[in-house]
């Protein structure tokens, strides 16, 4: 009689179990809006998240080559092999960038010679409101070609703008016309230097895309952008 008892009473928490699990799941499922989540493993506020993460992501083309980012940063050309047309359609590209930029953006713009001049002036790159983009517009106006041409001055003060960029992608895009050079470094060994400087530097995984004006020493570039998880693009010398 004992062993009956026994087993009526483990039939009925059995059955109290089962009443329980198949209430609560239709109350979870019930009532308008009500979510249902399957995998307990995701809060149920993720939801959406992924999309919520890539709102502020922009695309621009530049030169004709897309990218995608809410921050991003130029490293461009202003030796003397870019006098004339070439400063120029620089010039106008960025110009063009800035324009459409929306307010979430985040930029720096830097042109290297043998020395290197930036826009915005301090560590931190400007936000695109519309008077920033104003300055850097009227900035860029007043860019001439110089001499010389140390790119990895340029490079190595993008990579400062992206490290203190709050951007969710940042991108930097190099672009440059020749072979490298720079007083006191030559060839192969400047171009293994500033590769290794960029290599530290890049901490944070910022993709570095590169253009090449002309074929002429692509190994540089190429290296740079695969090193880099971006793209390289080389444009007509013309």
């Amino acid at each position: 009689m004992s062993s009956m008892n026994t087993a009526s009473k483990i039939r009925l928490n059995f059955l109290f179990v089962l009443l329980f699990v198949f209430t609560g799941t239709a109350f979870a499922q019930s009532g308008p809006g009500a979510i249902f989540k399957e995998n307990l493993d995701l809060p149920l506020d993720a939801i959406g998240e992924e999309e919520e993460e890539h709102d502020d992501i922009e695309s621009i083309v530049f030169f004709g080559q897309s990218y995608e980012g809410d921050g991003i940063f130029y490293c461009l050309d202003r030796s003397g092999s870019t006098r004339g047309h070439a400063i120029r359609m620089e010039k106008i590209e960025v110009l063009k960038n800035l324009k459409d930029f929306s307010e979430k953006v985040q930029f720096a713009i830097t042109f290297y010679d043998k020395g290197l001049i930036h826009y915005p002036q301090t560590s931190r790159p400007a936000k695109a409101s519309p008077a920033q983009k104003a300055a850097a517009s009227a900035w860029l106006q007043s860019i001439q070609s110089g001499s010389g041409s140390c790119f990895g001055l340029g490079l190595i003060k993008c990579l400062d703008f992206a490290n203190q960029s709050s951007a969710k992608r940042n991108v930097i895009i190099y672009l440059g016309d020749g072979c490298p050079t720079c007083p006191g470094d030559r060839g192969p060994q400047y171009s293994q230097k500033i590769l290794s400087q960029v290599k530290t530097l890049n901490y944070k995984n910022h993709t570095i895309s590169s253009i090449a004006v002309g074929d002429i020493c692509p190994e540089f570039p190429k290296a740079l952008a695969n090193q880099n998880g971006g793209t390289y693009t080389v444009l007509s010398g013309s």
